[in-house]
């Protein structure tokens, strides 16, 4: 595509189907005012030109700029051309952007606060590479999906890298973004059945350099069963879902809600999780114990042991934010993620 094409998305993409065709519109550049464009170059660590690179729009800001993500009159993303060259246009004058940048081969890396209007050199490196084994019962295991995210969320953050394990159970993740601390762990939508995977923290060194997780053990997973209620008595609708998600690792599971409201997962691995349920209409009530108050869409808290019993309230209306200006007294209960995890049931169910 390059510099000198406009970049678009076809949605509904079957790759069964065979080839699709696609069109792109040629760019004009002449009436292209400095502050409406980013340009630049991307290379390797010897300064030579990665072809095929994608430069990812992530956020702007200027006199008529101030935005991230999908964002109108922005390209969303460019590819490098055979030089590495690129162009983001923008119908909107900004003075700086940062942008994502990711090529086969090299650690994913962000760029900030790039100004328009001149040339940039972004330089990629090789990034380090994790590596380690899953074993059940002493034995590999092939087929399981692991992840491996960094434990900075700040604006560093590059996103979850996600890789199978071998016929000798054996993974490899290339190209991982060096010198940060990450969390390794397995997913659950390949683990049913067989147990959990603990969440390990992996510290990654220089670029080129290989970190050795070891052998990562299944473990027996725990239990959570509750039931939804509507306070209204409304009926469950037929395609409800309850979500159940951790925070240290990008792992979510989900399972149906049952026409009398009740739910189970299995093999859910010991920690703080977030738990969930979206029904048109309804909020989850602030007669749940561990509701998650700051965003009102689930419940937080831990899960240390098997819990069988807790009622998830919910009620007609909205999720209200908390108004800072007013003291709540709330405290550390704003978001219990420290504490178990509980609904509106007996504390000692």
């Amino acid at each position: 595509m390059g510099k000198d094409h406009v970049p678009a998305f076809v949605p509904k993409t079957d790759p069964f189907k065979g080839p699709i065709e696609v069109i792109l519109e040629k760019r004009s550049t002449a009436n292209l005012g400095p502050k409406n464009q980013l340009r630049g170059r991307v290379v390797d660590p010897e300064g030579k030109p990665v072809a095929n690179a994608v430069v990812n729009f992530e956020f702007f800001y200027g006199d008529e700029a101030n935005c991230g993500g999908a964002c109108e009159g922005v390209d969303p993303l460019a590819v490098a051309d055979d030089d590495g060259q690129f162009l983001i246009a923008t119908t909107k004058r900004f003075d700086w952007m940062t942008v994502a940048v990711e090529a086969r081969s090299f650690a994913k890396r962000k760029f900030f606060k790039l100004p328009s209007g001149k040339a940039h050199d972004l330089k990629l490196t090789e990034g380090a590479t994790v590596t380690g084994r899953v074993l059940r019962e002493g034995r590999p295991l092939k087929n399981v999906e692991l992840g491996l995210v960094s434990v900075d969320r700040s604006e560093n953050f590059t996103g979850e890298f996600v890789i199978g394990t071998d016929g000798e159970g054996r993974f490899q993740f290339l190209n991982v973004p060096a010198y940060q601390i990450y969390y390794l762990y397995g997913h659950s939508s390949s683990l049913k059945g067989l147990g959990t995977i603990p969440i390990r923290k992996v510290r990654v060194s220089a670029d080129g350099s290989v970190k050795d997780a070891g052998d990562l053990a299944i473990e027996p997973g725990l239990r959570l069963v509750g039931r939804v209620v509507l306070s209204d008595g409304g009926a469950i609708p037929p395609d409800a879902k309850v979500f159940l998600s951790r925070d240290d690792a990008w792992d979510t599971a989900t399972t149906d809600l049952r026409p009398d409201g009740r739910f189970e997962f299995s093999d859910v691995p010991a920690g703080s999780v977030n738990l969930g349920v979206r029904i048109a209409g309804y909020r989850i009530s602030e007669k749940n114990r561990s509701l998650d108050r700051l965003n009102g869409s689930t419940l937080v808290g831990r899960i240390d042991q098997d819990i069988v019993g807790l009622e998830l309230l919910l009620e007609p209306g909205k999720f209200m934010p908390p108004d800072f200006r007013k003291p709540s007294g709330l405290g550390p209960n704003m978001q219990p993620r420290d504490k178990p995890l509980r609904g509106t049931e007996s504390p000692s169910f």
